[in-house]
């Protein structure tokens, strides 16, 4: 009996997951298509609406990365007041309170990752709730070093060699980057974006490589060897 309820137990965290995942993954993709179409006709709002559709995939994170209900309560405060404090600190226009305002957006998308990957590390086979976890690292990659770019535009004014972009651009400038598409529209005006812009090139191709495309390939064969094992 014991042993039935530990397996509707897990299929039924199993399910949770996923769905979490699932939510996870539409808040982090609509936030970063509505920031990059139409983020130069609204910024401060659609900065805004976009960060606010990350902290609710990093509180639905939160949710399903294994921390007691107390933890959860406590952190999902932690992070909608460091979510007040960024926006309010962006709001004021100013170049300080752009720098700090990044730099929480930052330290958002980075505990969404480490929340991500703490939760899929104890994953002890390759599923497709796991498949969105990293899809949602992925992304969340991707935004972070957008948010990179839009530090070094603020403290140097020369990010880019067409003029600053802002929020928007950056973010864009960055998934162009990690997908190595290179449409060069907009392109690195000083060395260090050169230099970061490599490292994300880098990374990006590394991770989806070495990490997605193992997965996908494990999550297949798995999938093969149940059929097998069924029809037999």
């Amino acid at each position: 009996m014991s042993t039935i309820q530990e397996l509707t137990s897990d299929v039924e965290e199993q399910r949770q997951v996923r769905d979490a995942y699932g939510v996870a993954l539409l808040f982090v993709l609509v936030s970063v298509l509505t920031l990059i179409a139409f983020g130069s006709r609204g910024p401060l709002a659609l900065v805004g609406i976009s960060a606010f559709l990350q902290v609710g995939a990093l509180v639905v994170t939160l949710r399903v990365s294994g921390f007691s209900p107390r933890s959860w309560t406590i952190g999902s405060i932690v992070v909608v007041t460091v979510f007040a404090a960024g926006v309010l600190s962006y709001a004021l226009g100013d170049r300080p309170g752009h720098l700090l305002g990044l730099a929480l957006w930052i330290v958002l998308t980075l505990t969404t990752i480490a929340s991500i990957l703490r939760r899929i590390g104890a994953y002890e086979r390759i599923t497709v709730q796991l498949l969105m976890g990293l899809l949602v690292v992925y992304l969340l990659l991707g935004v972070s070093f957008g948010l990179g770019y839009a530090l070094i535009e603020v403290l140097t004014k020369t990010a880019f060699a067409q003029g600053v972009q802002g929020v928007s651009g950056c973010v864009y400038f960055s998934f162009i980057t990690m997908a190595t598409v290179g449409f060069g529209d907009v392109s690195p005006g000083n060395d260090l974006v050169r230099a970061v812009a490599v490292a994300e090139a880098i990374a990006g191709q590394l991770y989806l490589v070495s990490v997605v495309s193992v997965a996908v390939s494990r999550l297949g064969n798995r999938r093969t060897r149940q059929q097998s094992e069924e029809s037999e």
